[in-house]
């Protein structure tokens, strides 16, 4: 059986504390685990049914406590829906399809079907973002908006010289593994992020206890970024060390047709809140209709 996790103790400890976390959801709420043909897939659904509803997509090594700051606005006057990726440590099925094949695809596609969900704002973050782009180029027909923070497919990944730099700092126990997160996510994330200091406990227990994927992401091409007709935006931290911010930004004003862009200075991999950014893009989007 696939794991995902360094140890069955760390496994129970990880989904412990993120029951904890959902425990303290901060606004009503449903949760859903949701049979696709990747495996079941755990997701919560916010806010009221009406219109084109927003889909989160989190990061690698993360879940969907990661928008639990966001989602109380987000959710005020439309229905949210957050996806515990598979593969990730969720609640989802540990199945981790190839980059390289549409799996990631087929598996949101399938989700989707099975929410009832024809059109959606899909929002992903670095491998989410990855997976968002993914079935926007493979599925356009379903993405009303596309909004991508320091997604990865677009420049080149960062992370053979990241683990360099990092890789000395893991021998200093939990000092050193703060430190290294520091280095790949920006300075004093819980404060950029607006995490609760519990949010950045679990992220850590998670950075402890999880093995995250480690194949680079496949690019896309550029006649696949041409192709993004949907409204796109894109929001990168000028230092994240993780994803080159430059190419990415260069590629997409090049190729996608209507894009909107947020390049933050001194900011790392971990954005800081972006709650009036989306709101305004989202608003604009439904606007386009």
């Amino acid at each position: 059986m696939q794991t995902i996790f360094k140890t069955l103790n760390g496994e129970h400890k990880v989904r412990q504390a993120y029951q904890q976390l959902l425990d303290r959801w901060p606004v009503e709420h449903d949760q859903l685990f949701v049979p696709t043909c990747s495996g079941e897939t755990h997701v919560i659904v916010c806010g009221p049914d009406k219109g084109s509803a927003l889909v989160l997509l989190h990061g690698s090594g993360s879940n969907s406590a990661r928008w639990m700051s966001e989602v109380p606005t987000w959710s005020e006057d439309r229905k949210v829906v957050l996806i515990d990726m598979i593969g990730e440590p969720g609640l989802s099925s540990a199945t981790r399809p190839d980059f390289k094949s549409s799996g990631y695809a087929d598996w949101f596609s399938d989700l989707c079907e099975q929410l009832g969900l024809s059109q959606v704002h899909l929002l992903g973050e670095s491998l989410g973002g990855w997976v968002a782009l993914d079935f926007a180029i493979r599925r356009s027909d379903g993405v009303r908006s596309l909004s991508l923070f320091c997604p990865g497919g677009i420049g080149p990944m960062k992370t053979g010289s990241l683990v360099l730099k990092t890789l000395p700092f893991m021998m200093f126990g939990a000092w050193g593994r703060r430190k290294a997160l520091e280095m790949a996510l920006g300075q004093n994330p819980v404060k950029a992020a607006g995490m609760s200091p519990e949010q950045w406990a679990f992220f850590e227990l998670v950075w402890r206890e999880f093995k995250p994927r480690r194949e680079k992401l496949p690019l896309r091409t550029d006649a696949e970024l041409k192709g993004l007709s949907m409204p796109v935006l894109l929001v990168m931290g000028e230092r994240d060390a993780m994803i080159d911010a430059v190419a990415t930004e260069a590629r997409l004003k090049a190729h996608a047709q209507n894009i909107a862009i947020h390049m933050l200075p001194g900011v790392g991999h971990l954005l800081p809140n972006q709650i009036t950014t989306v709101v305004n893009f989202l608003n604009c989007a439904d606007a386009s209709e």
